[in-house]
């Protein structure tokens, strides 16, 4: 999942204090959040790209899973990139929000 921040560095750590997660990452635009037992990841950004919460999914190749979102019905409303993060904000066949992120290597 994906968080879009007001306040940044309270809101990591929030999740970071209270929910006992990991900071496995984190830049000025976002922070990687990890639950140690269960793998589970949560991103919160900094900025203006997410404007409200909704299932994040990371992907290996941004690019293919772009063009086969929109095959199957979908659209991307807005493509965004970070200096180590790229993502977009889309929605599925049924108009349902979704966020579709890759880390940049």
């Amino acid at each position: 999942m994906m968080i879009a921040a007001v306040n940044y560095d309270n809101l990591v750590q929030f999740y970071h204090l209270s929910v006992g997660l990991d900071i496995s990452e984190k830049t000025e635009a976002y922070t990687m959040l990890k639950d140690k037992e269960s793998g589970q990841m949560l991103c919160i950004t900094n900025g203006e790209s997410v404007k409200q919460t909704s299932p994040g999914i990371k992907v290996a190749d941004m690019q293919a899973t772009l063009r086969m979102l929109e095959e199957l019905g979908g659209h991307v409303i807005k493509q965004w990139v970070y200096a180590s993060m790229e993502g977009a904000n889309c929605k599925d066949s049924e108009g349902n929000e979704v966020l579709i992120w890759q880390t940049l290597e």
